[in-house]
């Protein structure tokens, strides 16, 4: 058996993927584990009467811990060890029985000469409790301990070896044999002190237990090696790091990875860490990953072909429209995703662009840029940005995935991955309305209200317009790439269209509305024209936020009288907000707790024509950016109508302000910039 431990010393190191199928009827083991960065813990189920051990997955770096399945009441459960000749993993379950443990359910299996009981008080023998410590060697022997006795057994586990199957061996020979055996030296013996677990490493052919010293107040630890054949105890030195604890408990799980890197699960706590093996002297044990519920009563076991490689995933979120790194005023999060659609971590990005997602497992992921926050271990955020801003390419470096959606592929190796880059734009495409009469060549242009900063080697262009709903006829307007246009409509009534915005390849549907009306009668009804207002929005449990609208501002009777009736403004409410009206028909819009993005606001105005007035309707457009965004100015496009030959005034309550929006209260000034006639 010697020779045949040593030989793991020549062993190369495999990775492979583990594929775990998760079954809700647990029955015979018949599918064996494969191998993967998650670990494997029997523990207690807290607060189960009788008592109840469950089989349970965990993620070390997030945190994340899976109950697979419960073993039946009242059956104690503990000593987990991976068996790589057969890929099962088997525990003790009480008496002189294991459960051999596969990704299909679990088998019963005595072990013939196994003390379940004490069978001589007198001596620190195996107690009636059994046995809380155990592992498994390359070669398919399970080491098999009690923190509390100074004996250990040996099963031999390798299906390759029928003779000594499932029983009871000399670690000398290898032959069957129900002697016990008795661990050495160490400074002292194992039964003298508190272990959890024993771990077996592959890199060196030894097992390693993490003790407990409960004479002194707090605990402390200590790092012992043992030799799998005489059992020789050999001190290497204090672990520290760890919290302070005074309850004699202490690492109820250990493993190691195919590195050599030995991983504890420190019960009082709930932590995993890593414990370095070399050298000698006091070491300090480093926290990995999340936090778990602290348990008192657990083992644990991970393939021993798997490396915990951990790296750093770096990348920027570049504006294209500066040439810069941002992080738009500190909206953004970098979110790391795992294969279940989990978040793993999450980081925000610096004001620079860049983001770093620190000490992650060698897997495949996706990363995110979102301006959700998010807790490890939940479901992932959508990708998104603020409104307006668009994703233009993700990729490696400045490769493109072939899909802009603020959502990147990427695989790690073993070592650091950088360059995980996203090209953002803003786009500012703001609804345009017009009006004239049946018959009437109408003329405008889209871009007056737009901003569309293009980018090299790009072009901002408008496209074809499209029907939105039921238009009074066929009639279409003619968009020019530059955004002006022309339109004549046969019929009266409000027509809308969407009309595509593009920079490069990236494109966003810009609103057109244009009213129609009889030029000789008395009768239109109301012309109502969008409304647009900015704001900040707060964040859940902060003091709300509003904004007031000028409905009628830019809203007009169809016929110069009679005149549009305030009282008659009915808004609609919103989805992501709730809105009031008052006597004047304003409208104050506030916007849910956590809410960024736009909201649209539809709205009913009529007139006061008798004995029926006459209506129409229109919308406004509320865009939320995130708390702290610096300012929220917004202007709406406005509207005037008067017969030919007569002036139009407005006074400062009516002019071009009135329906433009400055939360914060900064002053704003009006700057003419030309016109032209159209």
């Amino acid at each position: 058996m010697k020779k045949k431990i040593q030989q793991m010393y020549r062993a190369s190191l495999l990775m492979t993927l583990l594929l775990f199928s998760v079954v809700t009827v647990w029955a015979q083991a018949t599918i064996p584990f494969g191998c993967s960065s998650k670990g494997y813990q029997v523990m207690i189920v807290s607060g189960s009467n009788p008592v109840t051990y469950s089989f349970d997955s965990y993620d070390i770096k997030t945190g994340i811990q899976s109950q697979l399945f419960n073993f039946p009441a009242g059956v104690s459960v503990n000593a987990l060890g991976y068996n790589p000749t057969d890929n099962y993993m088997y525990t003790y379950k009480g008496g002189n029985q294991l459960y051999k443990i596969g990704a299909d359910g679990y088998t019963a299996m005595t072990i013939a000469g196994l003390p379940a009981t004490n069978p001589d008080p007198t001596a620190p023998t195996i107690p009636a409790t059994g046995y809380n410590m155990a592992d498994i060697t390359d070669d398919g022997y399970m080491l098999l301990a009690n923190s509390s006795s100074n004996r250990y057994y040996y099963v031999d586990l390798n299906p390759a070896r029928p003779a000594t199957y499932g029983k009871l061996v000399d670690p000398d020979t290898g032959a069957a044999s129900t002697a016990f055996n008795t661990f050495t030296g160490g400074g002292t013996t194992l039964a003298v002190q508190y272990a959890g677990d024993v771990a077996y490493n592959k890199a060196d052919g030894m097992f390693y237990t993490v003790v407990t010293y409960t004479a002194v107040s707090p605990n402390t630890y200590q790092l012992r090696k043992i030799d799998p054949v005489s059992g020789a105890v050999t001190a290497i030195g204090a672990v520290t790091g760890t919290p302070s604890n005074s309850t004699g408990n202490g690492y109820g799980s250990l493993f190691f990875d195919a590195t050599g890197t030995l991983y504890g699960f420190f019960n009082p706590a709930g932590r995993y860490y890593s414990i370095p093996i070399t050298g000698t002297g006091s070491r300090a044990a480093t926290q990995v990953g999340g936090s778990y519920n602290p348990n008192s009563t657990n083992d644990g076991a991970m393939c021993p072909n798997t490396v915990l490689n951990y790296v750093n995933i770096s990348g920027k979120v570049n504006n294209l429209n500066t040439g810069s790194g941002t992080n738009l005023g500190g909206q953004l999060y970098a979110t790391l995703v795992d294969a279940n659609g989990k978040v793993v971590d999450q980081v925000p990005v610096n004001a620079d662009g860049t983001y770093t997602l620190a000490g992650s497992p060698n897997a495949s992921y996706q990363v995110v840029i979102t301006t959700t926050p998010a807790t490890k271990g939940a479901a992932a955020p959508a990708p998104n940005l603020p409104p307006d801003w668009k994703n233009v390419r993700d990729g490696v470096g400045a490769a493109n995935d072939g899909s802009a959606n603020g959502s990147l592929s990427i695989t790690t190796g073993t070592g650091d991955f950088s360059n995980a880059n996203f090209d953002i734009q803003q786009m500012t495409v703001n609804p345009d309305f017009n009006s004239g009469y049946v018959n009437q060549t109408i003329k405008g242009n889209l871009n007056t209200n737009d901003k569309v900063p293009g980018t090299v080697g790009t072009t901002t262009t408008y496209g074809s317009p499209a029907v939105v709903g039921t238009n009074p006829s066929s009639d279409m307007p003619t968009i020019n790439p530059d955004g002006t246009y022309t339109f004549t409509g046969t019929k009266p009534g409000v027509y809308t269209f969407d009309v595509p915005v593009c920079a490069g390849s990236v494109c966003v549907n810009n609103r057109l509305t244009i009213t129609v009306a009889e030029p000789n009668s008395a009768t239109n009804p109301p012309v109502a024209n969008p409304d647009l207002a900015t704001m900040t929005g707060y964040p859940v449990g902060g003091t709300p936020t509003s904004v007031t609208l000028n409905t009628l501002a830019n809203d007009q009777p169809g016929s110069l009288s009679p005149a549009l009736n305030p009282a008659s403004v009915t808004p609609t409410q919103p989805a992501h907000g709730t809105v009031t009206k008052d006597a004047l028909g304003n409208i104050t819009y506030t916007p849910d707790p956590g809410f960024v993005g736009k909201d649209t606001i539809p709205y009913q105005v009529c007139d006061l024509s008798v004995p029926t007035p006459k209506c129409t309707s229109s919308y406004q457009v509320v865009t939320v950016n995130a708390p702290g965004t610096a300012n929220s100015t917004s202007a709406s496009d406005d509207y005037a109508t008067a017969v030919q030959g007569a002036s139009i005034v407005r006074t400062a309550a009516t002019g071009l302000k009135a329906n433009d929006v400055d939360p914060e209260g900064n002053a704003t000034t009006i700057t003419g910039i030309g016109g032209t006639a159209l």
